[in-house]
């Protein structure tokens, strides 16, 4: 353990030794001239960088933008079928009371009223449920 430590305080010292070394062999003169070379490469970076920034950021407005106009597209598409499909549906449900009130207020008399009546109101009825029918079918592939 002891030489471990011992080895281990000569190679720190000669390490600290040649550091020491070659940072005073050069001369202030060869160190500014490093660092203004250092931090002219390092500007330089900084404005390609800077540049490269600007380019991607205008990009990616330009594609996002594209995006958003079509989204908007989308939704006023969107917007237009909901609006026709509030209709349909509004017309639907009056149809539905109509047919429901016609019901409840019949009064017919005799068996032959009755079958005619019960034909047309079966009539009506096939046709609201087709109605209804085609609704959700456009619905569900839109």
């Amino acid at each position: 353990m002891y030489t471990i430590r011992k080895q281990i305080t000569i190679l720190a010292s000669i390490s600290m030794m040649i550091i020491l070394g070659t940072s005073c062999a050069r001369s202030p003169s060869e160190k500014l001239e490093e660092s203004q070379t250092e931090l002219a490469e390092a500007s330089e970076d900084l404005v390609k960088a800077r540049e490269d920034y600007l380019v991607d950021m205008k990009a990616y407005k330009i594609e996002i933008g594209e995006k958003i106009a079509t989204n908007e597209e989308r939704l006023k598409k969107f917007r237009g079928v909901r609006a026709d499909y509030e209709q349909k549906i509004n017309a639907l449900e009056t149809k539905n009371s109509a047919m429901k009130t016609k019901l409840d207020e019949n009064k017919v008399e005799g068996k032959a009223q009755w079958d005619s009546f019960k034909a047309e109101f079966n009539q009506d009825m096939d046709e609201l449920e087709t109605a209804l029918k085609d609704l959700t079918i456009k619905n569900s592939k839109e």
